[in-house]
């Protein structure tokens, strides 16, 4: 999996279309938020600028 890559990388490569089931396991259950795209991922290094989600 393709993981160190940020979603939006991920994205312009067209992981999302190729491999759906991985990028669901990249965001499932999101931990963290990107201030630039909007984008939620459970591991904030897949995230350009990773915020934190508060509870």
């Amino acid at each position: 999996m393709k993981e160190k890559r940020t979603l939006c990388k991920l994205e312009e490569a067209g992981f999302i279309k190729d491999s759906l089931d991985d990028y669901i396991k990249l965001v499932r259950k999101g931990k963290f938020v990107c201030r630039r795209c909007g984008r939620v991922a459970r591991k904030k290094r897949n995230l350009c600028k990773p915020m934190k989600m508060g509870a």
